[in-house]
């Protein structure tokens, strides 16, 4: 069977923007829901470190497996179906073993440090969901990517986002009711619900696949891919959310849940960025050494574009948080402003690195990324240490900033090294920029004029 025509790169693109656009709308709107619902940074620091942990076991689980997923199927060097239920196996032995590790440390220091006492016991189990369905619908969203099915997966990924919300108010509603004593247990059952239907939804979408019965897995390849990319996303990860589990060390749940929130806001602008490159890995994976170079000037084009709107942004949000943070969320949570505004400036950096390294890894020079990540980690751990026991959550933040700031600067020279595109070219405009942007608002103005 020959394979499906590849989809224009800018049409899914945009695609996949305006379905991340609407999922961080219903995403924002989950968020002012959990925080007025739960009231209290305190009781809302302890969902987030949840929320956290259950990220934190399926990355270290996952073993970066679905970006090995997305690499092999696009070169075509693993069969879809074969891969899929290989996968799905793997996702259901992390659940087993996350509950094991947890229950081996409910009664030990470490084990408040990842999931609060206050929770309760059965706290385990939508935490041992989670981190399954979070691993079926990386992997099963990989091989669709892989396969340039990317429309369809964004499509399926929506049916998962808009249930959860819709969860949440019945169970907020519900607690006004009942008490609101098990409203975390229950927003966590609400997430690990929304994994499940999306879970189901991809799985719906690869069942030719799976009906399959001959083919390879091509683990080998997938492996190959995925463990240099491994390091490098347990770290990048560690750069993400490692502040977060200090934080609770250090100053308690409550400082968690204002932090997470400032996180969670500015980490908005990121939504253009992780759309890019979503798109662009499994396109520079798919192509021949004949197009590197077109691809490379593609890939700075993307990212330069991706960090002007980025920036743009920033400015706005930065002009807005001081009044939408305490009006939107509630008084309780105005002391997120602070730490909001000081991870402004690496969380725009950080866009640029984002797209680059996404060029970098479908390349198929993973462990690069993984050296970067490991330097911003140091920088990360050195800060974090240093500021968050003199100035709290703002210390965290400005870590965070300098880290973010770290890894664009380094991916950048990298990225220039690499494809002999100066820093300069990368990030002034170009004439090709302006023309390309006419060519999108021409596209989007037929779109939206169509009956």
């Amino acid at each position: 069977m020959s394979p499906a025509p590849t989809p224009s790169l800018w049409r899914t693109g945009l695609h996949t923007l305006a379905v991340s656009l609407l999922s961080v709308t219903l995403g924002f709107g989950q968020s002012v829901l959990i925080a007025r619902a739960l009231g209290d940074p305190a009781t809302k620091g302890g969902y987030d470190l949840i929320v956290a942990t259950a990220g934190l076991f399926s990355l270290v689980l996952g073993l970066s497996l679905p970006v090995g997923a997305t690499y092999a199927v696009a070169r075509r060097r693993a069969d879809p179906g074969a891969l899929a239920k290989w996968l799905l196996a793997w996702s259901a032995a992390q659940g087993v073993v996350t509950a094991a590790l947890i229950l081996s440390l409910h009664n030990t220091g470490l084990g408040d440090t990842l999931v609060p006492a206050s929770l309760g016991f059965w706290v385990i189990v939508p935490l041992a969901i989670l981190v399954s369905g979070t691993s079926v619908v990386a992997s099963l969203r990989s091989i669709l990517f892989g396969e340039q099915r990317i429309i369809a997966a964004n499509n399926g990924d929506l049916a998962g986002r808009l249930i959860v919300p819709v969860l949440m108010v019945f169970m907020t509603v519900s607690s006004l009711v009942l008490g609101s004593r098990y409203l975390t247990l229950a927003f966590l059952w609400c997430l690990a619900l929304g994994m499940l239907v999306t879970s189901a939804r991809f799985g719906w979408l690869l069942k030719n696949d799976l009906r399959e019965r001959s083919g390879r897995a091509g683990l080998r390849v997938v492996m190959s891919f995925s463990l240099p990319s491994y390091t490098g996303n347990v770290v990048q990860f560690l750069n993400y959310r490692l502040d977060l589990f200090l934080v609770n060390a250090m100053v308690g749940l409550r400082a968690v849940g204002l932090y997470a929130l400032a996180v969670s806001v500015a980490q908005l602008l990121w939504l253009v960025s992780q759309s890019a490159a979503s798109v662009l890995l499994p396109r520079v994976a798919s192509e021949v050494d004949a197009t590197r170079e077109t691809a490379a000037v593609r890939s700075a084009q993307v990212a330069r574009l991706t960090l002007y709107v980025t920036t743009a942004g920033a400015v706005f949000l930065g002009l807005c948080g001081q009044f939408f943070i305490p009006v939107i969320y509630g008084e309780k949570f105005r002391e997120s402003l602070q730490p909001f505004l000081l991870l402004l400036p690496g969380i725009t950096g950080f866009s640029l690195a984002v797209v680059l390294a996404s060029h970098i890894a479908g390349s198929g020079r993973p462990s690069i990324n993984m050296i970067v990540s490991s330097m911003a980690l140091v920088v990360t751990l050195m800060l974090d240490l240093t500021l968050i026991p003199r100035i709290g959550v703002s210390g965290a933040a400005i870590a965070s900033s300098a880290s973010y700031l770290t890894t664009a600067v380094v991916t950048a020279g990298i990225f220039s090294w690499m494809t002999h595109i100066s820093p300069l070219r990368l990030l002034m405009p170009a004439a090709a920029d302006v023309a390309l942007l006419r060519r999108l608002a021409g596209r989007l103005r037929h779109a939206a004029a169509r009956p």
